[in-house]
C-alpha cells in the first residue's frame, strides 16, 4: 500500500510540473483563459518581441488545404428570430466580402431571419460582384428605413468592419478607429473585436457596461468559404501572365505621392523604384521587374492604377538612353477568391490595406505594414497577431460565433 501511495505521489509530482510547464508555455504563447465573468477569453502580448507561435505550414498542415476547408460553425438554432444587421457593405470592395459573408453563413445556418440594412458609403449600392453575400439575407433595408423600427427586430448587429456602432445589441468583428464610439446601448450584449490593438483600446477606455461580454476574436475573413475551383483558376491566370513569385504591393490612391506610405522615385541612373515608408519607420526601395501592384477595391483604385501606368510610362519615354521600360505588372482584385490567390502565390506582401494583410496572414505569405495614419489601428493589430496561425485565427472564430 506504502508502495502505491508513493506511486501515486510521483505521478502527481510528475503531473504537477508537467502541467506547470504547460501553463508556462501558454503564457509565452500568450493564451490567457479568464475564467471571471464576462473577462475576456485571450489575451494578447503587445509587445514588440519576436513571436514564439510557430506557423500553421511549419506544423505541416497543408495551408491551401485549410484556406479552402469548409468552416465548422457551433450548432445553433435561432429559427424565428429577427436580427437587423446595420451599416451592410454590399458595394463590391473584396475585404467587405471576406468578412461580412461568414457572418452571413452563420445566421442562415442558425435559420434566423435577416434584414440587412446598407451603409451610406456609396449611396445605397449594391454591387453585383455581392451576389454571394447578398444571396444570404431575406430582407434588404436603405440607410434611413431601419434604426427607426428597431422594435420590430429581437436583436440589432453591428455589421463587420471599422465603423461599429454600439447602439446595437452586439458589436461583432470589428476595429476600432478611434474611442469616440458615440451612443452606447446600455443593454449591449456583446462586443467581439478583430484585433488586439481595438481590444485593449475597448477593455482599457471601460465605456461598456459590465454586464457585456468583450471578445478578442480574428478577422472573420479567416472563415471565408473560398471556391476551391476558383481559387485554382486564378492562380493558373497568374502564372500563365508572370505573376507567380513576385513581390506584392498593394496601394491605396489616398496613401500614394511624396511623403506618404507608397511612391514612384528614380534612382541616380533615372531607373524608377517604388519606395515603401513601412510601418516601423524604414523605407524599402523595390524594382518594377520584381513586383506586382494591386489592390482589393477598384472603387476607390481604378484610376489611380491608371495614373501609375501612365507615370512610370512617362518617365521611360523621357530618358534618354532609350532604355526598355519593364512591364510594371498591375493586378485589380474584384473576387475573394482572386486576391487569395494572388497573394498564396507571392514571396512577400506589403500593404496598406487591412484585407491583403489578412489574406497573407491565411496562406502563411510574409507580411509588411506600409504606414497609413488613417488605417494605423487596424493595421498595427494585425501585426500584433503575427504569432498566431491561421487555424488558431479559425478556432478564435468559432468560439466567437458560439458566443453570438
Amino acid at each position: 500500500m506504502a508502495s502505491r501511495v508513493k506511486g501515486i505521489k510521483a505521478s502527481s509530482l510528475v503531473i504537477s510540473v508537467v502541467t506547470i510547464g504547460i501553463l508556462l508555455s501558454l503564457n509565452q504563447y500568450l493564451v490567457l483563459f479568464w475564467l471571471g465573468c464576462g473577462g475576456p477569453i485571450f489575451s494578447v502580448n503587445y509587445s514588440n518581441e519576436t513571436p514564439l507561435r510557430t506557423t500553421a505550414s511549419a506544423l505541416g498542415y497543408n495551408v491551401g488545404a485549410l484556406a479552402n476547408a469548409p468552416f465548422a460553425f457551433p450548432p445553433c438554432d435561432l429559427s424565428g428570430l429577427k436580427v437587423l444587421l446595420i451599416w451592410v457593405h454590399f458595394e463590391g470592395n473584396v475585404g467587405d466580402e471576406m468578412e461580412t459573408t461568414p457572418l452571413l453563413q452563420f445566421l442562415r445556418h442558425c435559420n434566423a431571419h435577416v434584414s440587412a440594412q446598407l451603409s451610406d458609403w456609396r449611396e445605397e449600392m449594391i454591387h453585383p460582384r455581392t451576389a454571394r453575400a447578398v444571396s444570404l439575407v431575406d430582407t434588404i433595408l436603405l440607410p434611413a428605413d431601419a434604426l427607426t423600427n428597431t422594435s420590430h427586430y429581437d436583436v440589432t448587429i453591428s455589421s463587420p468592419g471599422p465603423h461599429a456602432s454600439f447602439a446595437t445589441d452586439i458589436v461583432f468583428g470589428t476595429s476600432l478607429i478611434h474611442l469616440n464610439i458615440g451612443h452606447i446601448n446600455p443593454d449591449i450584449k456583446l462586443a467581439v473585436l478583430r484585433e488586439p490593438l481595438s481590444y485593449r483600446m475597448l477593455l482599457e477606455s471601460e465605456k461598456l457596461p459590465l454586464s457585456a461580454r468583450t471578445f478578442m476574436s480574428a478577422d472573420l475573413s479567416f472563415s471565408f468559404p473560398a471556391s476551391k475551383a476558383g481559387m485554382d483558376y486564378w492562380r493558373m491566370y497568374y502564372s500563365n501572365r508572370g505573376f507567380a513569385d513576385k513581390i506584392l504591393v498593394f496601394s491605396r490612391a489616398n496613401n500614394f505621392g511624396p511623403g506618404l506610405g507608397v511612391d514612384v522615385v528614380a534612382d541616380d541612373s533615372g531607373e524608377m523604384r517604388f519606395q515603401l515608408k513601412i510601418a516601423e519607420g524604414t523605407i524599402q526601395t523595390l524594382r518594377l521587374d520584381e513586383i506586382v501592384v494591386a489592390s482589393s477595391s477598384s472603387i476607390e483604385d481604378t484610376h489611380h492604377f491608371q495614373n501609375l501606368k501612365q507615370l512610370v510610362a512617362k518617365n521611360y519615354i523621357h530618358r534618354k538612353d532609350n532604355v526598355t521600360s519593364p512591364v510594371l505588372l498591375l493586378a485589380m482584385c474584384e473576387q475573394v477568391e482572386q486576391l487569395w490567390a494572388l497573394v498564396s502565390m507571392s514571396r512577400m506582401v506589403y500593404t496598406d490595406r487591412y484585407h491583403p494583410g489578412v489574406a497573407a496572414r491565411i496562406f502563411d505569405v510574409p507580411m509588411q505594414t506600409v504606414a497609413f495614419s488613417k488605417q494605423s489601428v487596424k493595421l498595427d493589430g494585425l501585426m500584433m497577431l503575427s504569432n498566431w496561425s491561421a487555424v488558431e485565427m479559425r478556432d478564435s472564430n468559432r468560439e466567437a460565433f458560439g458566443l453570438l
